[in-house]
């Protein structure tokens, strides 16, 4: 037994052979793809593995780069609507919204690489397709550099904020100014995904957890789909992720400058990508590693809460369905829309949820 359960062991931590080893896995786990590296790996995988995955351009962006999608499935079907008669779950992955937080564009690359070589991993991909936007905003990402967030600990060099035209893509998801995120709405009308995920790395607080997390307010849902987010989803996903001892809390911030002051949950509104997703009845998340931390923990933790996902969608794929079916009819009836706006007047109340002790207690 105890030979048997350290070949396993062995097993999940052979490294992938060196001609498929990422720019991250390849530099010592302080260097972050290029962007002619991360699409030329995407290309290389389709190449390799036609069956499983599909590289294509989805539309323009201000950098006059297009924008890419890929596509795994485990039958190699890419329709959106051949997809949907299967009754397969689609999960939309995107990275490089802002490219100096680059966790997610790596983590993605490994992760698509994985779920074609392992076969262990490609029964992930049964009743789920994964859609993954390599990078969105192209321009960050061309523009290099080692200086603009010089308090971020890692990588050498990474890609900047805005975009060409000096936009701020995660403020522009319903104004839509930029060609990236015209592009961007076209791709989700597309796929109407179940579950948006947009990987970030947070500017703020110090704190023990390398991740933190941003969910879609369960309130803004409607309540078929509120309800299973608060019930199952969210509960699944913080278990799996403590498992793999990467314990995380909920994404607060803070009215002064501790936790007594106060704390408030991230107002995630349609600008924002989770609160653009909420709009068509898809459960939205931004995990926010944490900058002080350094680079490869956090590239790896980006990792395990991506495939955490994919295996929760999986194993809960028919409440998902159910969900959003009965989150459509209730919005189909629906005749008014109110939208009070956000509050004005910050709850400063001393908070003693799990989230607040969780802030406060050093990370097990």
């Amino acid at each position: 037994m105890l030979t048997l359960l350290l070949a396993s062991l062995l097993m999940t931590i052979t490294p992938p052979a060196a001609e498929w080893r990422t720019p991250f896995e390849s530099g010592g786990g302080n260097t972050t793809a290029t962007h002619a590296e991360c699409i030329g790996y995407y290309q290389k995988l389709a190449a390799a593995y036609p069956k499983q995955l599909h590289l294509a351009e989805a539309g323009p962006t201000d950098s006059g780069q297009p924008l890419h999608e890929v596509v795994l499935s485990a039958d190699g079907d890419t329709d959106p609507a051949s997809t949907r008669r299967k009754n397969r779950r689609v999960l939309f992955i995107q990275n490089g919204i802002h490219p100096g937080e680059p966790e997610g564009i790596d983590a993605s690359m490994m992760l698509a690489r994985d779920l074609v070589q392992q076969k262990s991993l490609q029964k992930l991909l049964a009743n789920v397709t994964v859609v993954i936007v390599p990078v969105y905003n192209v321009d960050g990402m061309l523009n290099r550099n080692s200086t603009t967030r010089v308090n971020q600990n890692g990588p050498a060099a990474y890609g900047f904020r805005g975009n060409a035209r000096h936009l701020d893509l995660n403020r522009d998801y319903i104004k839509q100014d930029s060609r990236n995120a015209r592009s961007f709405a076209g791709l989700f009308q597309k796929w109407q995904p179940d579950v948006f995920v947009e990987t970030h790395t947070s500017n703020g607080a110090d704190y023990q957890y390398t991740m933190t997390l941003i969910a879609t307010q369960h309130s803004k849902l409607a309540p078929a789909l509120g309800q299973y987010l608060q019930g199952q989803m969210l509960p699944a996903l913080y278990k799996g992720m403590e498992k793999k001892k990467w314990p995380m809390t909920p994404y607060v911030d803070f009215e002064g400058q501790t936790p007594e002051s106060g704390l408030r949950a991230f107002l995630e509104t349609p600008r924002y990508s989770t609160g653009y997703a909420a709009l068509f009845n898809t459960i939205g998340f931004m995990p926010e590693t944490h900058m002080l931390k350094a680079f490869a923990p956090r590239v790896h933790a980006t990792y395990d809460f991506l495939k955490i996902m994919l295996e929760t969608v999986g194993q809960q794929s028919a409440a998902i369905a159910t969900a959003r079916a009965a989150a459509a009819a209730e919005v189909t009836a629906r005749t008014t829309f109110p939208w009070p706006g956000p509050s004005t007047k910050p709850n400063t109340k001393p908070c003693s949820s799990a989230a607040t002790r969780a802030a406060r207690s050093p990370a097990r």
